[in-house]
Formats: C-alpha cells, structure tokens, sequence
C-alpha cells in the first residue's frame, strides 16, 4: 500500500503541482480568515484541543446563522483544504524522502487528513442539529480527532523540515 501510494504520488510530484497546492492552501486560509470575521469567534477546532463544553461554548454563541455558516462551511471549505494540505504534505515528502524504506511517510498525511475530515463532518452535524441539550457523545469524538490532526500536522511538519535540512547538508557537501 505505501509504495502503490507513494508511486501515484510521485507521479504528479513536481514544481507546478507543489506552487498550485501552496496557493491553494493560502486561498483556504484566506477562506478562513473570512469566515472567521464573521462569525467573530475562533472555532475550537482551530486549537489542538478542546473540551466538549467549549465546542457548546462556540456553538451557542454564534447563533442560528452563525451555526449555519460554520455547518456550510466544515463541509465544504474545510473538506478541500485538508485535501490541499495532506497533498502538499504528501508531495514534499515523497520529493525530500526518496529512500524506499522511508516511502512510509506519505501515510502521514493520508491519516492527519482522516482525522481532520472526522472532526470537520461531527463539528458541522453539530452546528447543523444544534439544540441547547448535548450530544456529549459525538462532542467529546471531535476533540480526539482534532487532536490526531494536529499530531499529524505536526510530525508531518517536522518530518519535512528535517528532509529540508537533510537535502540542504547533502547539497552542501557536493558544493
């Protein structure tokens, strides 16, 4: 599984996609930002973790159309950028690691952007059924999967700094 990912991912692995997919991260967060300024609260997914209470916390202070937005806006915007960042991820991983017993490393990605599309669809069910009385079940799932998508971002990050780092030694020492 990992070399049939890893080969397909090669495959589209060059300069044009990488600009094309940092662009498109960039227009996400743009999305972000936007959306943000109008609800006029951070969504707790945006912080490694939260408690269920501050998902409810969230919830019901943006309000109805607030919700609405935020719902529209998991299911949508926040299932394309994970496709764009995990892809990115995967992409800068397979240019910097080319070691076959490294080729692992583009699941990383795969299982970060799992888990971020687990929280977006529970995050967005609850905007969308919202009532004053709890679903404490699927508010306290959405927290784990926001915790495993920051774990993924972060090793994901720090696996591509130290292939940067790695590529930028070797290249030195040819010079």
């Amino acid at each position: 599984m990992c070399d049939s990912l890893y080969q397909r991912i090669n495959r589209i692995a060059n300069w044009r996609v990488g600009i094309f997919l940092f662009v498109a991260n960039l227009a996400c967060i743009a999305g972000f930002n936007w959306r943000h300024n109008q609800l006029k609260l951070e969504p707790p997914d945006a912080k490694s973790h939260y408690s269920p209470e501050e998902l409810y916390a969230f919830l019901g202070g943006i309000g109805e159309s607030g919700r609405r937005l935020y719902a529209w806006t998991q299911v949508t915007l926040d299932v394309i950028y994970p496709v764009v960042y995990c892809l990115l991820f995967a992409v800068l991983l397979v240019v910097l690691y080319r070691w076959e017993k490294l080729r692992c490393l583009v699941l990383l990605p795969l299982l970060t952007g799992l888990f971020d599309l687990l929280e977006n669809f529970t995050t967005a069910y609850l905007a969308a059924t919202f009532k004053p009385e709890r679903n404490d079940v699927l508010a306290s799932v959405a927290p784990i999967f926001s915790t495993g998508k920051w774990w993924g971002v972060t090793i994901c990050l720090v696996m591509i700094l130290i292939g940067v780092v790695w590529k930028a030694v070797g290249w030195l020492r040819r010079k």
